[in-house]
């Protein structure tokens, strides 16, 4: 249990970063509405942010 609490965050920015990267562009392919193209980035980082957690609790552990 206790590793599980320890990959929470991590979990959540690749939770967010999957919906906001991929959908985002595809919704764009779609629609041809730029503003789902602009959301893309935040998707981008929310996955880099995510690697990141997974990083520093790898180093913790």
């Amino acid at each position: 249990l206790e590793g599980k609490e320890k990959f929470k965050n991590s979990f959540w920015f690749f939770f967010a970063g999957i919906i906001l990267f991929s959908f985002s562009l595809y919704i764009y392919s779609i629609s041809q509405i730029t503003m789902f193209a602009m959301i893309t980035p935040i998707g981008g980082v929310s996955l880099l942010i995510g690697w990141l957690f997974v990083i520093i609790e790898g180093i913790k552990k």
